[in-house]
């Protein structure tokens, strides 16, 4: 019972990093798009977009770890390329 409860956990964060990481991606081109070519970018958007790009590249380092690191596919691709979990850091950082 153990297991599931773990599976479990781990789908519900998957879809919450995923729903975050849409989302802010989502928001920030909605609020570019909006833009006309002679506006000029206010203090309180740039930090809102600010705070999106943070949020979105957070999410994606995030959701790629746990992809990688706590799937079985994730597995088979970390054993078939021999990749530490140092590397798997490495790989998603960058």
């Amino acid at each position: 019972m153990e297991a599931a409860v773990s599976k479990t956990k781990h789908r519900t964060a998957f879809v919450i990093l995923a729903v975050c990481n849409a989302g802010s991606l989502a928001a920030a081109t909605n609020m570019v798009i909006s833009l006309h070519p002679e506006d000029k970018i206010t203090i309180k958007r740039g930090l809102v977009l600010t705070v999106l790009g943070f949020i979105y590249f957070m999410t994606l380092f995030e959701l790629l770890n746990a992809l990688i690191l706590s799937t079985g596919a994730g597995a088979r691709m970390r054993h078939r390329y021999r990749l530490s979990c140092g590397d798997v850091l490495d790989i998603t950082n960058k």
